[in-house]
């Protein structure tokens, strides 16, 4: 028998008998229960080293059903929640705090953001109704450069955009248009809403409804220049142009989504940019 943990939770392998797979992702309709798998480790382990005693002896050992077992209450403790789950919020609802452990991959952001000297303030859970909630969240409050009207923003997205900050935008002031970058212009993070702007969107919930998109307007520079999307996207101003299309295309290979004046009229004035691995660019 072989166990290993994955995105998508544990996966319990038999020699001629298949898997079975429980736990979860956040994505996945049993998923996020990171304290489930951190009950099953032990048991596991444990299940391991009694094999192995087992085999020394020259005992059989069948661990199947004891496994089946464990892993039927473990899918019921984690999946079997409906009935008791409340109904969801609806929209305008009054904030409320969630009471959920910090996931793995956040406390990992954590970690991160640490490690590269950013200076941060972990933020409550909230649910706001209507499917809008900022969870793994974090205000940046020192990136090297000041941002502008940056709110509460999931941690995975603030670790992106800190690194598209340092190591695309500033560089690109510098060397393209020859002087350094003094503040980020943006127009937000958190907003409770639906996509708009797109024909195909329908009441699909934006990202920015979770704190996963930040929406970038302008940057300024040290020699007082004030580059936005709005005026420079089409510049007369072959450099500015050249800046921001750099930068765009840095974007589109650290974020999932990234939209531009490119994609429609809604774009015309800012980038937006999205932690979602969805691997479109416009």
């Amino acid at each position: 028998m072989r166990f290993a943990a994955t995105h998508i939770g544990i996966v319990l392998s038999y020699p001629g008998t298949g898997h079975i797979a429980f736990g979860g992702g956040g994505d996945k309709p049993c998923g996020g229960d990171a304290g489930v798998v951190d009950m099953v480790f032990p048991i596991f382990r444990r299940l391991l080293r009694d094999r192995e005693t087992a085999s020394e002896a020259g005992a059989p050992f069948r661990p199947q059903h004891i496994v089946a077992t464990v892993a039927l209450a473990l899918l019921l403790a984690a999946c079997g929640r409906g009935d008791d789950r409340p109904p969801p919020r609806p929209v305008g609802a009054k904030p409320v705090t969630l009471n959920l452990p910090t996931s793995r991959d956040t406390q990992a952001c954590f970690a991160d953001l640490s490690r590269e000297q950013v200076r941060y303030s972990p933020l409550p859970d909230r649910d706001y109704g209507g499917g809008c909630q900022v969870t793994g969240s974090v205000q940046l409050i020192d990136i090297g450069v000041p941002v502008t009207n940056l709110k509460g923003m999931r941690c995975g997205l603030a670790r992106t955009f800190v690194a598209w900050t340092r190591h695309a935008v500033a560089p690109a002031a510098r060397q393209i248009l020859g002087s350094d970058l003094v503040r980020v212009e943006s127009f937000g993070t958190y907003a409770c809403r639906n996509v708009i702007g797109s024909a195909t969107a329908g009441n699909r919930l934006s990202g920015h409804a979770i704190a996963n998109a930040v929406d970038i307007s302008g940057f300024v520079l040290a020699d007082g220049r004030r580059i936005t999307v709005l005026d420079g996207w089409r510049s007369g101003d072959a450099d500015v142009r050249e800046f921001l299309q750099a930068i765009h295309a840095s974007a589109c290979k650290r974020f999932g989504t990234v939209l531009s004046p490119d994609y429609n009229a809604a774009h015309a004035n800012h980038l937006h940019l999205e932690d979602d691995h969805a691997r479109f660019c416009r």
